[in-house]
């Protein structure tokens, strides 16, 4: 199994790099290496041009007490600052209930090896309103079908983008 831990006295790369670009979203993609020398990849999606704390989705490996990227991946997305930075990792528990206002749309694997069920629902109950969360019937990479619409859906509300789902729907058949 991936180790996913990080020491907080470590710093590693982060790589964020805008992958595309909708009127009023852009998406980014994130990538670092584990302390196993794998890349960890994950996707930020905000608002072009937001006002602090509007609304983003992250997908991302790490929970509960394994340690995240969100804060540098939002503040350098925010700002248009793609490409490489260092970042040191924090405790992703410890910083998601200081998310409101932004909308926080959480999908959880009912069969991830990586994750528990406990460890998700600590990570849940941490987060701050408005939130919403969803679980599948999928391994660890959550990317099925309902996974996808969900998604689009939660966008599509807190962004402003109608059509969103729609043209999910038609890319993925």
């Amino acid at each position: 199994m991936v180790d996913l831990n990080y020491s907080q006295d470590v710093p590693f790369d982060l790589t964020i790099d805008p992958i595309a670009e909708r009127p009023g979203a852009v998406i980014s993609e994130c990538r670092f290496g584990n302390v196993e020398g794998d890349p960890v990849t994950g996707y930020l999606v905000t608002p072009a041009n937001p006002p602090r704390h509007q609304a983003g989705v992250v997908y991302q490996h790490t929970t509960g007490g394994r340690e995240a990227f969100l804060p540098e991946a939002i503040q350098l997305a925010e700002a248009g600052a793609g490409g490489s930075a260092l970042c040191l990792p924090f405790v992703a528990v410890r910083f998601v209930g200081d998310a409101a206002p932004a909308p926080l749309l959480f999908q959880f694997a009912r069969f991830d090896i990586g994750v528990t069920a406990a460890e998700s629902e600590e990570f849940y109950a941490a987060a701050s309103e408005p939130k919403e969360q969803h679980w599948y019937d999928t391994g660890h990479v959550v990317n099925d079908v309902t996974a996808v619409a969900d998604r689009a859906r939660f966008l599509a509300r807190h962004l402003d983008l109608p059509a969103l789902p729609g043209v999910v729907a038609q890319r993925i058949g």
